[in-house]
């Protein structure tokens, strides 16, 4: 039911991509250069693609963001384990493991 219900919403997303590309077909300017306005370095898109272009862009941009922002809280997260595994091993070789816990 649940995989019916997201292939209807895919369906309807669809859709609604290709109705906002239909409605906005007109080409627009795209140029580098941003102090010329007869865009010697640029080319004529129709709108939909340069509004697709930035969204695909933004995206690429923010899975980056978060892959390297996730990676950083990882590494961390493993030190901090390395530590506590450590302190653990001392711990049972100093006093002889009497106040760790027993395994079930």
């Amino acid at each position: 039911m649940l995989r019916v219900l997201a292939g209807l919403l895919w369906l309807l997303v669809g859709v609604a991509l290709v109705l906002f590309a239909i409605a906005n077909r007109t080409l627009v300017p795209v140029s580098i250069d941003p102090f010329r306005s007869d865009a010697a370095l640029g080319i004529q898109l129709p709108l939909f693609l340069v509004i697709f272009a930035a969204v695909v862009i933004g995206v690429v941009l923010g899975g980056i963001t978060d892959r390297m922002r996730s990676r950083r809280q990882i590494r961390r997260l493993h030190a901090r384990s390395r530590r506590r595994e450590e302190e653990m091993r001392r711990a049972a070789t100093t006093d002889g493991g009497a106040h760790l816990p027993v395994p079930r």
